[in-house]
């Protein structure tokens, strides 16, 4: 939906002692060797040795009558945080041990495509008349319409298992049996970035790749995306490293502590990257006023919508596990939503399911099926309400489609079986904690392998000032320093400019007086001016680290229509860009003038952020050819 070494203390020595006295200045202190001690070697001998000198004789019990238990008291080896003696009888069934050979485990998923080659000839009113309601699914097994009901009780009565279970104690089986756990965030933020990198290496990189692909060869960038219910942020973290600045993201998730945190990451920069939350301000997918006002930003920017969108939406359902496919339907339905509002023509869009069991999530899918030229599944409403939505599309044309039908329900039955088993796996590693998957360094190693992925830690980035930056990524840092030549009369115009067919220039909205060209750097999250030799921090604007370049600092008057033709003026900043060394991580300086311009555009569209008010503008300066003005007309007055 990615040497042995022998210690002393390993080596049994047997050593026979026959009434062996030892005198040390005192009585003698006999030892023996006793045979109760031979024929149990869990009986310590120095505290067998003080019970019998207390009157103990061997084969009886404790006590005045010797009426005690005679039995050795079993050690019970604690789990967790469990009571003492506290035996969880699910647990207790299960495997003690694991045959590794039953689980099957690959790299690379062999991807099977469901293709749709037949257009729906629905009506909206026929679709209304679809949607079925009653009480509230109580019972997951029921649901095996889409799955074989054996499969589907096994996996209901493994995922069981775990309901009495310690959290911690999980969480640490979890980690020892997964033969992925040691690939970890690699040197992402968190895991999401490593899954977005499993699916898109996958479908031969259909998201990443989104630029050569054929249908949008002669779209000029950049390319856009959308990250839903995606907080922290690692499938924009992912995507943004492949890509930087020429991919640009918008997205939609709840704020505090479930909101992106993209500058946490020390491999990509968001300042490619927009984070809105619709009309209420939350970040709540499931508002149709914020769907609605996502929409509307999203195709403002990007006029025919974003070329794929991401999406992985879920919520704790802990003590509810065999439930969370019913939980997640507003959201799943959300999700799938947005993205028809938002992704163009020709788009990609991938977003998590759980299970799939409930005719509700098979018709969720079997209308994106519709949707879309074709869908493929990947391994990996009315909340208080008594009344829930059961069915928005038909059985009878659920089960009608074949092709669609049987690949569901295959699917379904061969992810149950691998989810089963997992399962029983990390149950076996619950009741054994001495198990060891011994395969995990391999398919961390293949993993990286197969996803192009470089295998390094993660380590913090350099903070550095921008003067820092200037002197490390030019051999003449001073040239910043230069003034302009000023060109006040006709001689001194004609000794610059031998040919004007050679030249562009750059209308600027300063004046003589006020000159508002500086240089701007974008060094550990900020960014800075030179003014007066000396650089200083400017607010409300993103560069991504590394840019070096030179522009204009502009106020605009914008002018607003509403909806009943009445107009509001309104200003805003914008930074005009005249020229750059570097953009980003990518030098300019052996580029041509032309190709440099070009950069500049895509840079500063990717970059802009019209969704936020107080964000500044930052555009591309117009330029013109030298050949198009008369020089009388360029070169003010002395007088």
């Amino acid at each position: 939906m990615i040497s042995e070494t022998v210690n002393e203390s390993d080596i049994n020595i047997n050593m026979q002692y026959q009434n062996l006295s030892i005198y040390d200045n005192g009585p003698p202190f006999e030892v023996f060797q006793n045979e109760e001690t031979t024929k149990n070697p869990n009986i310590d001998g120095k505290a067998l040795r003080m019970m019998q000198k207390m009157g103990y004789k061997q084969g009886s019990g404790l006590g005045k009558s010797e009426q005690g238990i005679t039995k050795i008291i079993d050690i019970n080896y604690q789990h967790g945080k469990r009571g003492l003696g506290l035996k969880l009888k699910r647990i207790e069934d299960t495997l003690k041990t694991w045959d590794f050979s039953i689980e099957e485990v690959n790299v690379k998923e062999n991807l099977i495509w469901l293709k749709n080659e037949e257009a729906a000839d629905y009506t909206e009113e026929e679709m209304f008349t679809w949607i079925k309601e009653g009480e509230h699914i109580t019972d997951i097994k029921t649901q095996s319409e889409f799955c074989d009901g054996e499969i589907l009780n096994n996996v209901v009565n493994a995922k069981d298992i775990f309901d009495e279970m310690d959290i911690i104690e999980l969480c640490q089986a979890r980690a020892k049996s997964n033969p992925f756990e040691t690939i970890r965030s690699a040197f992402f933020m968190n895991r999401a970035a490593l899954k977005m990198a499993n699916i898109d290496a996958v479908t031969n990189y259909m998201f990443t790749d989104v630029d050569k692909n054929e249908t949008f060869q002669n779209h000029e960038g950049p390319y856009y995306f959308a990250d839903v219910c995606a907080g922290p942020g690692g499938f924009t973290e992912y995507v943004l490293w492949r890509k930087q600045w020429h991919f640009k993201g918008f997205g939609l998730t709840l704020k505090d502590e479930n909101d992106f945190k993209l500058s946490d990451s020390t491999c990509a920069c968001p300042a490619s990257f927009q984070a809105l939350y619709g009309k209420d301000d939350d970040g709540n997918v499931c508002s149709p006023e914020n769907i609605l006002d996502f929409k509307e930003k999203v195709m403002h920017e990007t006029d025919t919508g974003v070329h794929f969108m991401m999406s992985d939406g879920g919520f704790s359902v802990e003590g509810n596990e065999n439930f969370q496919e019913i939980l997640s339907k507003s959201i799943y339905i959300c999700q799938c939503l947005v993205a028809l509002e938002i992704v163009r023509s020709h788009g990609h869009f991938v977003t998590k399911l759980f299970d799939v069991f409930t005719p509700f999530s098979v018709g969720i899918l079997f209308l994106i099926f519709k949707c879309f030229e074709k869908v493929r599944r990947l391994w990996e409403i009315k909340d208080n309400s008594d009344i829930d939505v059961l069915e928005i599309v038909p059985l009878h044309i659920l089960k009608g489609d074949k092709s669609f039908y049987n690949y569901i329900v295959n699917s379904n039955n061969t992810l149950a079986v691998r989810q089963t088993t997992g399962l029983k796996k990390l149950a076996a590693f619950c009741q054994n904690p001495t198990l060891v998957e011994c395969r995990q360094e391999e398919y961390r190693r293949k993993c990286l392998e197969f996803w192009n992925l470089p295998d390094k830690s993660k380590t913090a980035l350099p903070q550095l000032s921008a003067l820092q930056l200037v002197n490390l990524v030019l051999d003449k840092p001073e040239i910043l320093l230069v003034q302009p030549r000023k060109v006040d009369h006709i001689e001194a115009f004609n000794e610059l400019i031998s040919d004007v067919e050679d030249w562009y220039y750059f209308p600027l909205y300063s004046s003589q007086k006020t000159n508002n060209c500086n240089f701007y750097a974008g060094v550990s999250g900020k960014v800075y001016r030179l003014q007066k030799g000396k650089w200083i921090k400017i607010n409300n604007i993103q560069l991504c680290r590394g840019t070096l370049l030179y522009g204009e600092f502009v106020k605009e008057k914008c002018v607003t229509r509403t909806e009943i033709n009445k107009e509001t003026e309104s200003t805003k900043y914008s930074l005009h860009i005249i020229d750059a060394l570097y953009l980003g991580e990518k030098s300019l300086i052996d580029l041509s003038f032309f190709k440099r311009q070009d950069l500049i555009k895509l840079y500063c569209k990717s970059l802009n952020k019209e969704g936020i008010p107080l964000s500044v503008r930052i555009r591309p300066k117009i330029s013109n050819r030298f050949s198009n003005i008369t020089s009388d007309c360029l070169i003010s007055s002395s007088k």
